[in-house]
């Protein structure tokens, strides 16, 4: 599981893998294993068109979302697309750190993800960030 939260890039490295000289230590079924945990869909581009590599194992956006993310929902959720920590979007947003852990909290659970991972990649599929 931790290798599918890595997305697209762990997906063209191990693709890679397979048609590579390699050593014999290297188990292709093990790389196999890990290839057929990513999803099978492909996620829209911003053009609508198709990438080359699964996105990450998530619901397809088709799905509407269970309830709209407020507007401090989508700060926090922007900051965290910059990278920055809770600690750092509480300070920027002016709020507390737990305001910040309430809000991500309830992101994941409108994103229906599991992780801040799972989370971005939703909300690109939703074409909210």
């Amino acid at each position: 599981a931790l290798f599918v939260e890595q997305g697209p890039v762990v997906v063209r490295a191990l693709a890679a893998l397979r048609t590579q000289q390699r050593p014999a230590t290297v188990d292709l079924r093990y790389v196999e294993r890990i290839l057929a945990a990513f999803s099978t869909w492909r996620a829209p581009t911003s053009a609508g068109e198709q990438q080359d590599t699964p996105s990450l194992p998530c619901a397809p956006a088709s799905e509407p979302l269970v309830e709209a993310l407020t507007e401090r929902e989508l700060e926090v959720l922007r900051l965290m697309a910059h990278g920055l920590k809770y600690k750092e979007i509480a300070a920027d947003l002016f709020i507390s750190l737990n305001t910040v852990r309430f809000h991500a909290k309830s992101i994941y659970g409108k994103l229906q993800a599991n992780n801040r991972t799972q989370a971005l990649e939703r909300a690109r599929q939703f074409r909210i960030l």
